[in-house]
């Protein structure tokens, strides 16, 4: 949709979309891995005792997923 209103402007506005949205879609899927690892490693210690294994893994995924969010 944003090609039909941008496809005006010329060949370089074009670009910039088709450039922006390859990196919008390539730090989604970053952002989609990240929660999907995250998921996996906080199921596999889950059991009492276990908390701080839990907390080491969110930490790093709310590090991973702000550092990650910080490049839009």
């Amino acid at each position: 949709m944003d090609l039909y209103f941008v496809g005006r402007l010329g060949p370089d506005a074009i670009a910039g979309v088709a450039l922006a949205t390859s990196l919008i879609f390539f730090l989604v899927t970053v952002l989609i891995g990240i929660a999907t690892a995250t998921a996996a490693f906080i199921s596999g210690p889950m059991g009492p005792g276990s908390t701080r294994e839990i907390r080491t893994v969110l930490f790093h995924a709310l590090v991973l997923g702000a550092a990650v969010s910080r490049s839009y």
